[in-house]
């Protein structure tokens, strides 16, 4: 895998900008998933930070993870890889979308990660310890610490047979350990 460099986080405007400068459309999360507008995940403020190709300065852009906080979880706000489109060759592409998306989730483990992920996306994050969230007769279940109303996205998703798959990752409190000294 070639190596990449992250940009800072960018606003979406900043993102199709960015692609644009090398010729690449990018297609908004308005545009990709329709299914998700007028929801949390469309009115949610996220950061989206770009894989770049050799450097931020002097590369191209190739991939692109956006994630947003929302009460008590992240959202995910859409994985993209443009590496076809980026006139780059392969060897120095290859990855960069399981890459990019990686560094995200490491720097956002404090909360648990939910989102919808499109078919192409879905191995991507199940590498990454993501889960298939389970829905059992049209009702999202074993989520509790996922908001009511995110929960109500993902079943309205399932219930209008969108071919996103709905996803999070846990997150894991440490545990604070104690020690004590005994005295005989």
């Amino acid at each position: 895998m070639a190596e990449f460099q992250i940009s800072p986080p960018l606003s979406e405007d900043e993102v199709v900008s960015r692609f644009a400068e090398h010729g690449i459309d990018y297609e908004t999360r308005a545009d990709r998933y329709k299914m998700l507008n007028d929801t949390m995940f469309a009115d949610v403020n996220p950061n989206y930070y770009i894989a770049y190709y050799p450097t931020v300065e002097e590369g191209k852009p190739i991939a692109v993870q956006g994630i947003a906080p929302y009460k008590n979880v992240y959202l995910l706000t859409g994985l993209k890889s443009h590496a076809k489109e980026s006139g780059l060759e392969p060897e120095q592409t290859r990855g960069a979308g399981s890459w990019i998306s990686q560094k995200v989730m490491d720097m956002h483990g404090n909360r648990p990660i939910v989102g919808a992920a499109m078919p192409a996306g879905v191995p991507v994050f199940m590498k990454q310890g993501f889960s298939e969230v389970e829905i059992q007769n049209g009702k999202v279940v074993n989520q509790d610490d996922i908001p009511e109303d995110v929960r109500e996205v993902l079943e309205m998703l399932e219930s209008q047979g969108s071919a996103t798959t709905p996803i999070r990752k846990l997150y894991y409190k440490p545990v604070a350990k104690w020690f004590y000294v005994m005295r005989r």
